[in-house]
């Protein structure tokens, strides 16, 4: 017996990213261009304030683990608008679009007090694992 579909066509999901995904890359960067010195990463979020949320942490292997967040995003199933909070509990901004979310990102993960930590990061995490250079 042949079952009809009442579905019709499903929609094509074209090149869309979800913010989590976005987040992952993000991690992966981090790892890479710092040669595994910081360690980027994605996990649920304790901060419960959407249906759908997620932080991006930085953690250094070398200084016993220590972890920090660098970012949270809270969104509902349509993906967009995305809440997104930055370092320190900086305020958050309801981003409409995929595009606006990656400049705010960008802008984030750029902001000089990130900077600052990924520095301090590096610096101890270099000097206790006998590295040479900065990176």
């Amino acid at each position: 017996m042949n079952t009809e579909n009442l579905w019709g066509n499903l929609p094509k999901i074209g090149n869309l990213k979800t913010p989590l995904h976005i987040l992952k890359e993000q991690a992966t960067a981090i790892t890479h261009m710092t040669q595994g010195l910081l360690v980027g990463s994605v996990g649920s979020s304790s901060a419960s304030f959407r249906p759908f949320t997620y932080e991006l942490e930085i953690r250094a292997p070398a200084l016993n683990d220590y972890t920090a967040t660098i970012v949270r995003i809270g969104y509902d199933i349509g993906l967009y608008p995305v809440l997104l909070v930055g370092y320190q509990g900086a305020a958050g901004v309801s981003l409409p679009d995929e595009a606006a979310f990656v400049a705010k990102l960008a802008a984030t993960l750029q902001d000089e007090k990130v900077k600052g930590l990924i520095s301090s990061l590096l610096v101890q995490s270099n000097a206790l694992t006998g590295g040479g250079e900065a990176l």
